[in-house]
């Protein structure tokens, strides 16, 4: 089963959440835990906001300084599991 939180049809997980981060963190929890395959949509890593089409295809934010470290890092650990 491959697992999802957002796609290119979908708003992005921070919007679905309403912008709350430990909501966030939850649905990134399960998502890593629940069985099958976690999918990342590109940016939701880094706390890329974005609505309904087209606004959830907004391009990757290369720059570092406006990425949330803290959710990055949340990533990072959940994929170490």
């Amino acid at each position: 089963q491959l697992n999802l939180l957002g796609s290119h049809d979908t708003p992005r997980l921070l919007r679905m959440v309403g912008g709350d981060r430990d909501k966030a963190a939850l649905a990134r929890f399960l998502l890593f835990t629940y069985p099958g395959v976690p999918s990342v949509y590109y940016g939701d890593e880094v706390g890329l906001d974005g609505g309904r089409d087209p606004d959830n295809r907004r391009c990757m934010p290369w720059d570092e300084q406006v990425w949330d470290m803290e959710g990055w890092e949340n990533w990072r650990e959940l994929i170490g599991l």
